[in-house]
């Protein structure tokens, strides 16, 4: 069991908060780094109370067509991203935005790889967004698919967080220790 998030082994890539939160065609990303990553321990966040009723539905590896716009769209928040890095061959980086639908909250993936086209753009989960903000949206649907992504593919906790957004660093650092509870440095 972790004590404090100064546990979990993830590296941290401080960047200033961008004063436009919404979606641009590239964020502010920099998965080819040659400085040195600047490590720091992020202070304790509390996360937003999971609303009631909440029942976040996972799109692993599928697309609800019936609640999705027909394009994507162009006013989504932009959350944060996240990497991965298991050998300097195999790696993840990933972008996270929010969208507010009609009736349901949606966040999408966006793949930077640009090696793997067909997986630019996917969507990570939904949830009816009567009743939920959209910083609860944002935490408790990050927590729902990575927790997926935990059981069905073995994930494990992000490496570094390449950029922050909407949700701060601490927010990135408290979804985590929600999802990798077990995690020890």
């Amino acid at each position: 069991m972790i004590e404090s998030i100064e546990s979990l082994p993830i590296q941290v890539r401080w960047r200033p908060n961008q004063k436009a939160k919404i979606m641009t065609n590239e964020p502010a990303l920099d998965p080819l780094r040659s400085a040195p990553v600047e490590e720091s321990i992020p202070k304790v966040s509390v996360l937003p109370e999971v609303p009631s009723p909440f029942e976040p539905v996972v799109c692993y590896g599928w697309d609800p067509e019936e609640i999705l716009p027909k394009r994507r769209p162009r006013n989504m928040l932009f959350l944060g991203a996240t990497e991965w890095s298991w050998s300097p061959w195999h790696g993840r980086c990933d972008a996270y935005y929010l969208h507010r639908g009609r009736h349901h909250w949606i966040t999408y993936i966006r793949d930077l790889d640009p090696n793997e086209p067909e997986f630019a753009w996917m969507t990570g989960a939904f949830v009816e967004k009567r009743g939920i903000t959209a910083r609860q949206a944002a935490c408790h649907l990050m927590i729902a698919r990575w927790r997926e992504e935990v059981l069905e593919g073995d994930l494990d906790p992000f490496h570094l967080l390449n950029c922050e957004g909407f949700l701060s660093e601490t927010d990135w650092f408290s979804i985590g220790e929600e999802v990798w509870p077990e995690v020890e440095r």
